[in-house]
C-alpha cells in the first residue's frame, strides 16, 4: 500500500468537494445505469477536471459503470469477490450443470459424494458453460467440505487440450456436435477462450539502460514487442538476410518478427543486426529463442548489448529476453547451462541480479479448484493481526521503515524492534527486488512480518513490474507454508506512491493465489487476505471490476468465430498500441473483453443512444457529447485525462462511430488525448464502416484480421481421450 492511505485521503477529499468549496459525504463514484430498453441514461454529477477545478456536469457527460454491486457495510461486495474468484458461491447460474447428475460416477466416487453430503447436505459441484467448477456448501463448514469436495472432484477423469479450429467452423455447429457427444458418452464437454501462457521469468539482471531476462516457455507467447525466428541456414555463396514483417493473428498485440538466416560463420553479426533493426524501428524489447546450448551466441548478445548500454548509446531502456524453449521446458540441464553462461558473461558491477519465481503470468487463471480461500479485508492492521499469521509489508530495498506510509504505521504499532531486526538482516546480505526479509511483529499479534520490495517504477514492457510482484507473492506463499503458517495478508502492492495500475495488480494477485492453489492442491495454506484502505474508492471499485471481467471474459459467442478486419499502429508512442475497428467488429473479440474503460462520444442526446447497447461495452462506461469546437475538445481531453489518471487505466476503448465521414481525420484528436497518458498501453477506437475504410493516412495503420484459431477444450468423463480425438478430426474437416 506504500503511502496508499495518504493518496486516497487526498483523492477522497477532492471527490467530495462541491462547486462552492464545501464537502459532502461520498462513498463510490455515482454510477450510471441503463433503462429497460438498453438505452444509456443521462445522469448529473460533480466532476473533477484535470486542473483540479470543479463544475456541474450537464447532459454532455454520462457516467455508467457496468458493474457496481450495492454496498451494505461493504460485506456484499466482499462476498461477491470471494465467490467469483474462489468459485465457492452459495448460488449457481442457471446455465451451470450439476456434475453428479450428468456424469456416470464410479461406485466409489458416488459413495464418497453421498458420505460428504451427510456432513453438509448443501454440498454440490456444478460446471459452468465455460468449464469453471463451482463448489457450493455451508459457509460454516467451508474448510471441511470444500477441501473434501475439491479432492473428490479432482478424481473425475478429465482431458484438457488446446485445439486448433478451421476458419469455417461456426459456434452453432460446434455446440450441436458437443450436445450429441455428451449424450452419447455420458460426459460433460466445455470449451472457452484460449489464453496464451507467457514464458516464465526465472532471473533478470537490471541496468538503467538494459534489462536482461532469462525465461523459459513458448517464445510465440512472449510479451516482448519483437522476437527472432530462426530459419534454415543459407548456402555459403548466398548473402545472409534479415527480414521484418508483421503477422496477422487472433491476438491483437502481435509482435514484430525478425527472421534470421545465418550459418555458424555469421553468428557474431546476429546481435549487431538485431540491435540495428530495433534502433531503426524504435522497438524496446526482443525475445531470442534458444535451446540453452548456444553458449557462444548467448555470450555475444550479452556483450554487445551491454557495451551499448555502458557507453550510453541506448537512449531509454532495452529489454533482452533470452528464452530457453526446450521440450519439455523442465529440462534443467539446458536451462542451468544457459544461466551459467549469462552469469559468466555479465558485468556484475554493472547489473543488479534479481531472482524471480518462474511464475507464468496469464490474463486469468481458469480453474475453480484452488483450495485457498481469498477474502477482501478493510479492517485496520491491529484488528487483522488478531486473525492472521503473516503480514506482508511493502518496503524499499534499503528496508527503511520510516519512509513508506504503511511501513511507518507498522513501525509505530509494532515498535522499533522491527526496524532493528531489519537492520540486522541487511548487514548479513543484500536485499533486492522480489526478496523477503522476515522479522517478528513486535507488539502486534502477527506471528511474522515479511518485508518485500517492488521495483520503484511501473514498467509495462515485458510485464516486468508484474513479474516481480508475482515472484515475491510466490516466495511469500512458499515461505509461509514451509513455516506451517495457514493465513497471510497482502496489501494491494504498488498501488500507492509507486503508481502501479489497480486492475493489473489485482488481477495478478488473484491469479497468483489461484494458480498456486491449483498446482498444490494439498497446500497447508487455508486463507489469503487482501487488505484495502476503506476510503480508497478507486481500489475498492477496481476489485468489483476484476469480478466483472472474470464473469464475462471466458465466454465465446458467435461473433468470435467470424473473421473481422481492423487496423493497427504502434507508431504514436513506443508502448501504445492503437487499433481502429469498424462498428460492430470489436464485439466478441478478446481485445474488448480486457478493456478497463469505455469512452463513448455521442453526437447528441435523445435517440442518439439507441444504437449503443450497454452490454456491448466493458469496464467503466463514460459517455459524453461530441463537440466541434476547439475549446470543447480541450475540455473533453481534460475530463478523459482525469478519469484515466485517477483509475490508472491501461486498456481503453473510445467509441466515435457517430463521427461523420467528412470529419474522419478527427480520430487523430482522440489519439492525441492518450499520447501523454503513459499508463494507457492499448487504445481501441470504434468508427463507422465508412470512416474505417477512409482512415489510413500515409499508411500509418496496417491492415489486420481478428479470428479465433484455437480454443481450450475440456472433457469430464471416462471416455475423455476418445472424445478429444474425435473433436480434433471434427474441427479440421
Amino acid at each position: 500500500m506504500d503511502s496508499q492511505n495518504a493518496v486516497c485521503e487526498e483523492r477522497e477529499e477532492n471527490d467530495r468537494k462541491t462547486p462552492d468549496g464545501s464537502t459532502e459525504a461520498s462513498d463510490a463514484p455515482t454510477p450510471g445505469k441503463s433503462d429497460g430498453d438498453g438505452k444509456l441514461e443521462v445522469l448529473k454529477e460533480s466532476h473533477v477536471l484535470g486542473n483540479g477545478d470543479h463544475r456541474e456536469v450537464s447532459e454532455s457527460d454520462v457516467h455508467i459503470k457496468k458493474y457496481q454491486p450495492e454496498r451494505k457495510g461493504s460485506k456484499e461486495s466482499e462476498s461477491l469477490i470471494q465467490s467469483m474468484l474462489l468459485s465457492s458461491d452459495d448460488t449457481c447460474d442457471d446455465e451451470n450443470q450439476r456434475i453428479s447428475s450428468v456424469l456416470k460416477w464410479s461406485d466409489s466416487l458416488r459413495k464418497e459424494f453421498e458420505a460428504l453430503q451427510t456432513i453438509d447436505p448443501a454440498t454440490d459441484a456444478r460446471l459452468s458453460d465455460t468449464g469453471e467448477i463451482t463448489l457450493t456448501n455451508d459457509p460454516k463448514n467451508h474448510h471441511v467440505t470444500s477441501k473434501l469436495l475439491r479432492s473428490l472432484i479432482s478424481k473425475i477423469p478429465t482431458e484438457c487440450e488446446s485445439l486448433p479450429i478451421k476458419r469455417q467452423l461456426t459456434k452453432e455447429s460446434l455446440d450441436g456436435h458437443i450436445e450429441d457427444q455428451q449424450s452419447l458418452n455420458s460426459c460433460l464437454i466445455r470449451y472457452h477462450r484460449h489464453v496464451k501462457q507467457e514464458p516464465a521469468y526465472d532471473f533478470c539482471w537490471i541496468h538503467r539502460h538494459l534489462i536482461i531476462i532469462l525465461a523459459r516457455g513458448d517464445e510465440t507467447c512472449t510479451s516482448c514487442d519483437s522476437r527472432l525466428e530462426w530459419v534454415n541456414a543459407v548456402a555459403e555463396e548466398e548473402t545472409t538476410t534479415t527480414t521484418w514483417y508483421h503477422t496477422n493473428t487472433y491476438d491483437p498485440s502481435s509482435e514484430e518478427i525478425l527472421r534470421v538466416e545465418a550459418n555458424d560463420r555469421e553468428i557474431p553479426e546476429i546481435p549487431r543486426n538485431v540491435y540495428k533493426k530495433m534502433e531503426l524501428r524504435k522497438i524496446r524489447s526482443v525475445c531470442v529463442p534458444l535451446l540453452g546450448s548456444e553458449t557462444s551466441l548467448i555470450k555475444r548478445f550479452i556483450e554487445y548489448f551491454s557495451r551499448k548500454a555502458r557507453k550510453g548509446r541506448i537512449v531509454d531502456r532495452l529489454f533482452l529476453e533470452l528464452n530457453i524453449s526446450t521440450e519439455p521446458i523442465t529440462d534443467d540441464e539446458l536451462f542451468i547451462n544457459a544461466k551459467n553462461t549469462i552469469e559468466k558473461s555479465i558485468d556484475k558491477k554493472m547489473f543488479l541480479p534479481v531472482r524471480l519465481s518462474g511464475f507464468h503470468i496469464s490474463e486469468f487463471c481458469h480453474d475453480g479448484m484452488s483450495p485457498i480461500a481469498v477474502d477482501l479485508e478493510t479492517e485496520d492492521i491491529e484488528a487483522v493481526a488478531n486473525k492472521v499469521d503473516v503480514f506482508v509489508n511493502s518496503s524499499s530495498r534499503h528496508l527503511e521503515m520510516n519512509k513508506g506510509l504503511l511501513s511507518n504505521k507498522i513501525l509505530k504499532l509494532g515498535g522499533q524492534t522491527i526496524q532493528a531486526e531489519c537492520n540486522e538482516k541487511k548487514k548479513k546480505g543484500k536485499f533486492s527486488y522480489g526478496d523477503i526479509c522476515k522479522t517478528s511483529s513486535g507488539k502486534l499479534s502477527f506471528r511474522k512480518i515479511y518485508h518485500v520490495a517492488l521495483y520503484e517504477e511501473w514498467i509495462p514492457t515485458c510485464k516486468l513490474s508484474l513479474q516481480i510482484l508475482a515472484s515475491l507473492m510466490v516466495h511469500c506463499l512458499k515461505e509461509m507454508e514451509g513455516e506451517d503458517y495457514t493465513s497471510i495478508v497482502f496489501p494491494v502492492l504498488g498501488t500507492g506512491k509507486l503508481g502501479y495500475p489497480y486492475i493489473q495488480v489485482i488481477k495478478t494477485m488473484f491469479n497468483v493465489v489461484r494458480a498456486y492453489g491449483k498446482e498444490k492442491p494439498d497446500t497447508k495454506i487455508e486463507r489469503v487476505y487482501f487488505i484495502v484502505y476503506d476510503k480508497d474508492v478507486y481500489c475498492r471499485t477496481a476489485f468489483d471490476h476484476v469480478v466483472e471481467i472474470q464473469k464475462r471474459y471466458w465466454k465465446l459467442t458467435a461473433d468470435d468465430f467470424m473473421g473481422k478486419p481492423y487496423k493497427e499502429s504502434r507508431g504514436f508512442r513506443k508502448n501504445l498500441i492503437v487499433q481502429i475497428w469498424p462498428e460492430k467488429a470489436l464485439l466478441g473479440t478478446q481485445s474488448v473483453r480486457s478493456v478497463e474503460a469505455s469512452f463513448i462520444f455521442l453526437p447528441g442526446m435523445g435517440d442518439d443512444t439507441k444504437d449503443r447497447n450497454p452490454d456491448d461495452y466493458y469496464g467503466y462506461i463514460i459517455t459524453m457529447l461530441n463537440t466541434d469546437s476547439e475549446g470543447g475538445w480541450i475540455e473533453k481531453k481534460s475530463m478523459v485525462e482525469e478519469k484515466v489518471q485517477s483509475h490508472r487505466f491501461t486498456s481503453v476503448l473510445v467509441d466515435i462511430k457517430g463521427l461523420p465521414v467528412q470529419d474522419s481525420e478527427k480520430y487523430q484528436t482522440v489519439v492525441d488525448m492518450f499520447k501523454d497518458l503513459h499508463c494507457v498501453q492499448s487504445l481501441q477506437i470504434v468508427v463507422s464502416d465508412e470512416v474505417f475504410h477512409k482512415v489510413n493516412p500515409g499508411y500509418a495503420f496496417k491492415k489486420m484480421e481478428h479470428h479465433i484459431s484455437t480454443i481450450d477444450f475440456c472433457v469430464w468423463g471416462e471416455n475423455g481421450k476418445e472424445v478429444v480425438e474425435e473433436f480434433k478430426k471434427f474441427m479440421q474437416e
